[in-house]
């Protein structure tokens, strides 16, 4: 019997935390289960099994459980929240990007006229995938020396091949920046893979799983390393994969717990869990109290490993860029994001000492956004769509580094998505003219006359 101890969706549960930023708004809830859908590469696209956090599948729900409420603010009345304004100084652009998952290309010169496509889309900016895990398809322009690991020099991790450069110099020659998209969780290349502790429901232990021990100093200084070897090539910035997450039965053992300051214990942390019926996933009815402030010391964790990641690349390259990849619940239920990912938007926000992320890239999928709501019809996910911009430009506080990701390719038949799709969408979004925009993912066959005609009606 396989059993999965992803995401919880469970009914009912109550957060007596104090929570300044917003106000939890508790009610019944809808969980949706999680999937591991294979689109160009397995276990690399943002709905990959590794990284899921993007594409999920309607699951079986507890009886009487109802959709879940969704924060909304509007530009009228914004809390007096210190969310609202950006103090920092720094001079963030507006842009427009392509993210790549594969380059279809063989040599060189196909590579550069593959970003010429990127170019004449009207894009700015390239985001190119540096990490490969075992099972993944290898860019066809390289020559792969390791089944897993980075494309990219550096001595604190497995290298595949050097690809990089190469990507960087067709970039360069079409007139585009270039952001590196590169794992921290899964950034196991070359070691054991299980080195995280989580529990299973089933035997009720707490065991290893698969991932970088964030809670260890030494393992976060391996990652730091190896971004600080990245910072060293000619690119403008980098996004951190949506590995950047703890679910919720993940962040136990010893480490965690010294970090913690208490034990532990999950007894303490879930009511009720159940296997459903299909014998297939356990589900949680409720969290406790404690759950909650574990939940919260795992999201400060996570952003903790992130700015020393930032402090370390910077100290090499003070004019990199950072972004961070994010669930759109974190901007319409961060009581979710929190519970399911540990994630919380306002952890990553520059702090009192000048350290966090430029751009907050929130991953605005509207076919995944329907399959997981059961919507038929491409209006009824309109009011989600634009409740997740424009809650999100409030907590960034400034539009053009709020990145909105939009899926140009169906993750589940893997075909592009229909002409004309992509333009309703797009007007979906709030201040399209102000916010940045990356559409995903980059393939030849992508409807790149739909991407152009965004790009004009976001420079109206």
């Amino acid at each position: 019997m396989a059993i999965s101890t992803n995401l919880p969706r469970a009914s009912g549960f109550k957060d007596t935390r104090a929570r300044p930023l917003f106000p939890l708004l508790i009610a019944s809830l809808v969980f949706l289960g999680s999937s591991c859908a294979t689109n160009d590469l397995k276990d690399v696209t943002e709905g990959g099994c590794r990284g899921a956090i993007s594409e999920t599948t309607p699951a079986e729900t507890a009886p009487a459980e109802t959709a879940p409420t969704e924060l909304h603010i509007t530009e009228e009345k914004k809390p007096e929240t210190e969310w609202g304004v950006e103090k920092e100084g720094k001079d963030i652009e507006r842009i427009v990007g392509f993210q790549v998952l594969l380059f279809s290309s063989k040599t060189k010169e196909g590579l550069v006229e593959e970003m010429s496509k990127i170019r004449e889309a009207g894009a700015d900016t390239v985001i190119v995938r540096v990490f490969h895990n075992r099972g993944d398809r290898f860019y066809p322009f390289v020559e792969p020396g390791a089944d897993s690991g980075v494309y990219f020099r550096t001595r604190h991790a497995p290298v595949v091949a050097d690809a990089l450069t190469p990507m960087i110099t067709a970039a360069r020659a079409n007139g585009l920046s270039i952001y590196a998209w590169m794992t921290t969780k899964y950034a196991v290349y070359g070691r054991s893979e299980n080195n995280l502790y989580s529990y299973d429901f089933e035997s009720k232990k707490i065991v290893p799983s698969l991932g970088v021990d964030i809670f260890d100093d030494r393992e976060v200084t391996r990652l730091v390393n190896i971004y600080e070897d990245l910072a060293r090539y000619d690119i403008d910035g980098i996004l951190f994969q949506d590995d950047l997450i703890l679910r919720h039965a993940e962040g136990m053992g010893d480490g965690a717990s010294r970090l913690y300051g208490n034990k532990i214990r999950p007894e303490s942390l879930y009511v009720s869990p159940y296997l459903n019926s299909a014998g297939t996933k356990y589900y949680v009815r409720e969290y406790t109290d404690e759950f909650w402030r574990w939940s919260s010391f795992k999201s400060r964790r996570l952003a903790l490993v992130a700015k020393r990641i930032m402090a370390g690349a910077r100290g090499i390259n003070p004019r990199l860029r950072f972004a961070v990849n994010l669930s759109y619940e974190s901007a319409i239920r961060p009581d979710l994001a929190l519970a399911w990912f540990s994630q919380d938007i306002g952890e990553f926000k520059t702090d009192k000492n000048g350290e966090g992320v430029d751009y907050f890239f929130i991953m605005a999928y509207h076919r995944q956004m329907m399959r997981e709501k059961s919507y038929n019809d491409l209006k009824q996910v309109a009011p989600l769509i634009n409740n997740v911009c424009n809650n999100a430009v409030f907590i960034v506080g400034r539009p053009e580094r709020l990145v909105i990701k939009l899926q140009v390719t169906d993750w589940k038949t893997d075909a592009p998505i229909a002409e004309g799709e992509l333009l309703k969408v797009a007007s979906y979004l709030c201040r399209i003219d102000e916010i940045s925009i990356a559409f995903v993912p980059f393939r030849i066959d992508a409807p790149l006359k739909d991407v152009k005609n965004v790009v004009r009606m976001s420079d109206r």
